[in-house]
């Protein structure tokens, strides 16, 4: 096993990569509470100089040797409630920027391409597009 600390955009910016959540893992139940005390974890934490804060482990494993796909494919083991969470959050701030261009230097496409799609795969290989998989919980 290897740990290494990141931040949590950093993670998820990463190109060529699809987070898988594996059919084995809970369901998204998350609440409104645990939403408004991460969304407040953030708007803290985005309020001082160093603006880190550890949010909690993402656990994964991925096969490094063989990959059919071109994408890197992790599945989720430990931390698929804040990755889902982060994931709707940044959708959630791409519609308000679509929908206020004046109010706000970053643009939209920029934030859905770079956190929320592997843009290389939009026409090619429409199960890589997305990064974030829930299909397999299905």
């Amino acid at each position: 096993m290897k740990a290494i600390q990141t931040s949590m955009l950093s993670f998820m910016q990463q190109p060529k990569q699809q987070f898988m959540i594996p059919v084995y893992q809970r369901t998204y139940k998350w609440t409104r509470l645990n939403c408004k005390q991460l969304l407040d974890d953030i708007l803290r934490v985005s309020k001082y100089e160093n603006r880190t804060h550890f949010i909690g482990s993402i656990v994964y494993i991925t096969d490094e040797y063989y990959q059919a796909t071109k994408i890197n494919q992790l599945s989720i083991i430990d931390g698929q409630q804040r990755i889902t969470t982060i994931s709707l959050l940044l959708l959630a701030m791409c519609k308000y920027l679509k929908e206020n261009p004046n109010n706000f230097d970053t643009i939209p496409e920029e934030l859905f391409n770079e956190y929320l799609i592997n843009n290389t795969y939009r026409n090619k290989y429409e199960n890589e597009f997305i990064k974030l998989d829930l299909l397999h919980c299905i």
